[in-house]
């Protein structure tokens, strides 16, 4: 196995991640929200509300970076394969 199918598999498992917790933590969320007691002010609320944003946006971005990493393993592995395959042709 070479470097960049263990860089693959890695990325691969962080989004496998990024897509299980995501609904889970949402999911807690929800339920947090459902069960107060009522005494939650608007403030709590709307800091709750923030912390989500955040962590959409943040997930977001990072989905954003494993795109372009895996686009650039890719690209190299590609690259590898063409100057592999000419080396083969020319010999």
């Amino acid at each position: 196995m070479n470097i960049g199918e263990l860089a693959i598999i890695a990325v691969s498992g962080v989004v496998a991640v990024m897509i299980l917790c995501t609904p889970v933590l949402m999911l807690y969320l929800i339920i947090r929200a459902f069960r107060g007691d009522g005494k939650r002010s608007g403030k709590t609320e709307a800091e709750e509300t923030r912390l989500i944003q955040e962590i959409h946006h943040g997930l977001v971005k990072m989905e954003r970076r494993i795109e372009s990493l895996e686009t650039l393993l890719l690209d190299a592995d590609r690259t590898k394969r063409a100057r592999f395959d000419r080396e083969l042709s020319e010999e």
